[in-house]
């Protein structure tokens, strides 16, 4: 019986440990961290990178022989992505690894379990009608 015990006791830490993973706000969407975990493995191995301070990098894309700037600071990089997405790019990726930096600290607040819940917490109201059998008439009652 004390095996059990231990198990059960096993069980519940995993149980408590998984609970507050789940309030912690500062969690990022899965799918963007799924994203963030492909480019350090399968991208961002493929570049090397030099600093010119303590914020701005030049990172060299080994598969396309291709150089962008990465300035943290601003959270840029010459390729776009960083800026369009919210989201850091594999040349900046491959910087932070170099520095010991987590990229998941880098990602848009936007994109955090906090903010994700927070979409989806309030109720959302059905449109007024009297008539629930038929379709709505999207050119009825238009006053603009």
């Amino acid at each position: 019986m004390p095996m059990m015990e231990a198990i059960r006791h096993q069980m519940m830490t995993l149980f408590q440990e998984r609970r507050q993973s789940e309030n912690d706000a500062d969690l990022i969407v899965s799918n963007v961290a799924k994203r963030i975990q492909l480019a350090k493995v399968n991208l961002a191995c493929h570049c090397r990178y030099l600093a010119s301070s303590n914020t701005l990098y030049e990172v060299l894309s080994m598969r396309t022989n291709t150089q962008y700037v990465v300035d943290f600071e601003k959270r840029t990089c010459s390729c776009r992505a960083w800026q369009e997405l919210d989201i850091p790019c594999h040349y900046a990726i491959a910087v932070m690894i170099g520095r010991n930096r987590d990229p998941e600290h880098y990602v848009h607040r936007f994109f955090t379990l906090a903010v994700f819940r927070a979409t989806y917490s309030g109720t959302i109201a059905p449109p007024e009608t009297g008539n629930f059998t038929k379709p709505l008439d999207t050119n009825e009652n238009r006053n603009i």
